[in-house]
């Protein structure tokens, strides 16, 4: 039975994991940018033969197995049992359950005489980081997965060799894999810092060589077999210093930078942070040890954000992916920190603080995504959409780094009323929807023609428009409503195109 300690730290670890499961439940649009494109790609494939929806007409479905396949593969096959939105969360809902797995994992792993690790409770908030706004769902989930694979790989480079360990290599590595092949590098860096001597693994085997070089050779056969395109140069981009350092420290500022800090969660987070930096410093004094792999796992990961580019071959925000693995990185560093009980509860308090202050900002950025709402009950099914969306910002997160939240929101009209097209796919061919061949559904442009472009759809969908644009449609469009920064037409004769 574990000690009175031990027990108030699973007992948080569930709290808190029930609190970050609160935004995703309880608000009605989880406030994730790319959210709703990917749950759209699910519902296509999920119900591409139902004959209540025209998907046929314009789309072609080819759910497989490869990269990126985790998220609609599990959202497709929940949707057979409930709504899609609800699949959505269900799966959001796995992420949070992994990182407490992840959190209860580092009780066994630092093992200190039946002291908590405390600081591992910083996973918690630390799961709402900017790829979590910006929605990247199959990255999300592969994150804890990441951590998992790589404590296993850790104790294996020590010589401990219990099956479980290889088990979980073999079933956590494919999956990893699956959700997402830039987690894969970044296990496969970690993994070779695990390699690395040193003078703590008594018995290093070399039996740990095996799953990293398994992944590798999966990830190069992938690579060279199915992305000919990616081969020959690669345009790289790469932000300033103080850029990326900005974006670094978002995750503490409640999102914002350019729009004025939020200074409660700047505030919680010093607190917090400062009570896990205590923990450490306590564990310096009494003598003991940091694990050097963890340490030059941060390095390694904080590094890969400041050095690596910002845009690399068709792949943007490659940098930016490193933030979340530095910070759950250094939540795990900050549970080998020697917190008295008092303070653990303390702390746990201020992730629960911390956990309450992104739902609000969580709430109010669904509560702008709900404005399309209103419009969405004026729509019929099964139409051909043009959405033109000239502002996509929040008034909630910062602009700047976060400049298309709403973006996609127009989505959930082919989520809520069911059917139709809109001219905007995901440009990656990995994707499990695709246009189908001589499908001519013309993009909005700054040089908007009614003619060539705003006569082909049923309805035109605008957000943030220009005061002079609404006249300039209305000439050939009827006007069906407006919703704080939507407003919808409708087009009485749409051309056969």
């Amino acid at each position: 039975m574990p000690s009175s300690p031990a027990r108030n730290y699973l007992v948080a670890v569930l709290l808190l994991a029930l609190g970050c499961l609160g935004p995703i439940w309880l608000i009605r649009f989880p406030a994730l940018q790319d959210y709703p494109q990917h749950l759209f790609l699910a519902h296509v494939n999920a119900t591409f033969n139902d004959p209540r929806y025209n998907w046929r007409h314009f789309y072609q479905a080819d759910l497989r197995l490869g990269p990126y396949v985790v998220f609609y593969a599990v959202v497709a096959g929940l949707e057979r049992f409930m709504p899609v939105t609800v699949a959505g969360r269900v799966f959001l809902s796995a992420y949070i359950a992994c990182l407490a797995w992840v959190a209860v994992r580092m009780a066994r792993e630092v093992d200190d005489q039946g002291a908590p690790p405390w600081g591992c409770l910083l996973l918690f908030p630390l799961s709402f980081s900017q790829m979590y706004f910006l929605g990247f769902t199959n990255y999300l989930l592969s994150l804890p997965l990441l951590l998992v694979a790589w404590l296993d790989h850790r104790r294996l480079c020590q010589g401990q060799a219990a099956s479980g360990l290889w088990i979980r290599q073999a079933v956590v590595l494919p999956i990893l894999f699956l959700c997402h092949p830039y987690t894969v590098l970044v296990y496969l860096g970690l993994a070779a810092g695990n390699l690395l001597p040193s003078p703590s693994d008594g018995g290093r085997r070399l039996a740990a060589m095996v799953p990293p070089g398994a992944t590798l050779l999966l990830f190069v056969i992938w690579y060279v077999g199915k992305l000919p395109g990616n081969h020959g140069r690669m345009p790289l981009v790469w932000w300033p210093l103080a850029e990326n350092l900005r974006y670094y420290l978002l995750m503490f500022t409640a999102m914002r930078w350019n729009n004025g800090l939020g200074w409660p969660s700047l505030l919680a987070w010093a607190a917090a942070l400062a009570l896990a930096g205590w923990g450490l410093i306590r564990r310096a004094r009494a003598g003991r040890k940091l694990p050097r792999r963890l340490i030059l796992a941060l390095i390694l990961a904080t590094a890969g954000f400041f050095i690596l580019p910002f845009w690399a071959g068709q792949y943007s925000y490659f940098n930016l992916r490193m933030a979340p693995v530095s910070y759950l990185l250094a939540a795990l560093l900050a549970g080998f920190g020697l917190l008295p009980p008092l303070a653990g509860v303390g702390l746990a308090l201020l992730c629960g603080l911390l956990i309450g202050l992104s739902s609000v900002m969580q709430a109010g950025v669904s509560r702008e995504t709900a404005q399309i709402v209103p419009l969405l009950a004026e729509m019929a099914p099964n139409a051909k959409l043009l959405p033109m969306t000239f502002r996509t910002a929040s008034a909630i997160l910062d602009p700047h780094f976060f400049p298309e939240t709403h973006s996609h929101d127009y989505f959930y009209y082919h989520l809520l009323v069911g059917g139709g097209a809109s001219p905007s796919l995901f440009p990656s061919p990995m994707l499990p929807v695709s246009f189908k061949p001589g499908v001519d559904l013309p993009l909005a442009t700054h040089e908007f023609s009614w003619l060539e472009q705003g006569s082909h759809y049923d309805y035109i969908l605008t957000r943030g428009a220009p005061p002079a644009f609404a006249p300039f449609v209305s000439r050939y469009a009827v006007p069906v409503g407006k919703s704080g920064e939507w407003q919808l037409f409708k087009n009485p004769k749409p051309s056969a195109r």
